[in-house]
């Protein structure tokens, strides 16, 4: 049976000279705790090792089974990119299968420990660290966010608006008034 694992590669050389950081995190979209993104296990990898920046975006490992690994990069289009790309995977591809061998080695199915806990507080939408968001799909979280709290401090407004009226502890005195106005009593 086939698996996938989401893979980032990330380094530092001013920091951590000659080391490059790969983790590996299960794709399995039937379980909630194996939907982490790219992105996420950035920000995981920046909690432990900061400023570390990724090498290549979107790599996908496949386990085929019977020692058979398949890594599928993120499509480029543009021929700079392609080269590029070429010249990353002959560097990163050798260091990718054997981090996997030795995580599959240990029983483990993932290199790096993703906390709820850590990622709550990492992505938290109420946080003021979180001026630039990382990406568009967070962006929308914010402003979704924003949103509602503004829905809900205009309803709280608006309540308190109302309880300080006459006729608020007295709806149906509200209601008698409004129908002899209607009637033109």
């Amino acid at each position: 049976m086939k698996q996938q694992y989401r893979v980032i590669c990330t380094e530092n050389p001013r920091l951590y000279p000659q080391k490059t950081f790969i983790d590996i995190y299960p794709a399995d979209i039937s379980r909630p705790e194996n939907c982490i993104t790219h992105d996420v296990l950035l920000q995981m990898r920046r909690l432990a090792n900061p400023e570390v920046d990724h090498i290549i975006n979107g790599i996908i490992l496949t386990d085929c089974g019977a020692g058979n690994i398949h890594l599928q990069y993120e499509t480029v289009t543009n021929r700079r990119l392609r080269q590029y790309q070429e010249n990353i995977r002959q560097r990163l591809d050798p260091a990718i299968i054997k981090t996997f061998h030795e995580m599959r080695h240990a029983g483990k199915d993932r290199t790096l420990e993703v906390s709820f806990g850590n990622m709550a507080v990492l992505f938290d939408l109420h946080a003021p660290s979180l001026d630039a968001p990382v990406s568009a799909r967070q962006n929308a979280l914010i402003e979704e966010n924003k949103r509602i709290r503004y829905i809900a401090a205009k309803r709280q407004e608006l309540i308190a608006r109302r309880s300080k009226e006459p006729y608020a502890n007295k709806p149906h005195l509200l209601l008698a008034w409004k129908q002899a106005q209607y009637r033109g009593d």
